[in-house]
């Protein structure tokens, strides 16, 4: 994974909208700065299990269950059945100021959906981006307050936080407001890769921080890998956003 997948492109304003009050839980830590080349994304195809349920129960164990790597795979992997060469084309020509919102699907398979009511959305976002992916769960490391130490945080998406007893809860709605026009039109596939990053990332931040938990060293190795992994003899990496 490269340095500049991660690179950020301002070429337009996002802004995240939340309709409902957060406050940080318990055991969850406010990062501000990530290692980006150690993130890796979990997207699974169906919900994990319950941690509620009991031995036997039907959502003891997610069904079928992670591979040997836990499903953890690089940002880049959600985006590859969106045609990246269109979108390339798509982007200059969107040039005429207006606000282009997603909506926050809270699925097994996250994403956001463009919001197609308003005649002036263009039609090139319509056929090419319609749907923004957005993973289930982030994986990374930061770094900690003493000098070359870094620790591995997981941050997952809740995608139960519309329903309570299997009724819709629109209050807890999340849009994407993407101002146009575009001021730095991305040049090539990667720069693409890197806007789509931070589209998908957005839900995970809150103001300008990760909220995130530790995830134990096994775990953080099997996801990460070991090569990926920043180590403390390391040069100083470098952090995003």
């Amino acid at each position: 994974m490269t340095q500049g997948k991660f690179k950020l492109l301002f070429s337009y304003t996002v802004f995240l909208i939340l309709f409902s009050c957060t406050s940080t839980p318990v055991n969850t830590h406010k990062i501000s700065k990530i290692v980006p080349t150690t993130l890796k994304v979990r997207r699974p195809l169906s919900p994990g299990a319950d941690p509620h349920a009991g031995p036997g129960g039907v959502d003891y164990k997610s069904t079928p269950l992670p591979d040997k790597k836990l499903d953890c795979d690089s940002i880049s992997s959600i985006y590859k059945n969106l045609p990246l060469d269109k979108i390339l084309a798509c982007f200059p020509t969107l040039d005429e100021p207006m606000d282009v919102i997603y909506h926050l699907i809270r699925e097994p398979l996250p994403y956001f959906l463009l919001e197609e009511e308003e005649e002036e959305t263009p039609e090139c976002l319509k056929k090419f981006l319609r749907e923004i992916p957005i993973p289930r769960e982030i994986i990374f490391q930061a770094p900690t307050e003493e000098k070359g130490k870094y620790l591995c945080y997981s941050s997952r998406l809740d995608i139960e936080a519309e329903h309570w007893m299997d009724v819709h809860l629109p209050k807890n709605r999340l849009d994407l407001v993407l101002h146009l026009p575009i001021k730095n039109i991305p040049k090539n596939k990667e720069e693409v890769l890197s806007e789509l990053t931070r589209f998908s990332l957005a839900p995970f931040l809150q103001g300008e921080f990760f909220h995130a938990k530790i995830l134990t060293d096994s775990l953080c190795r099997v996801c990460i890998g070991d090569r990926d992994q920043v180590k403390k003899e390391d040069l100083t990496p470098i952090f995003w956003p």
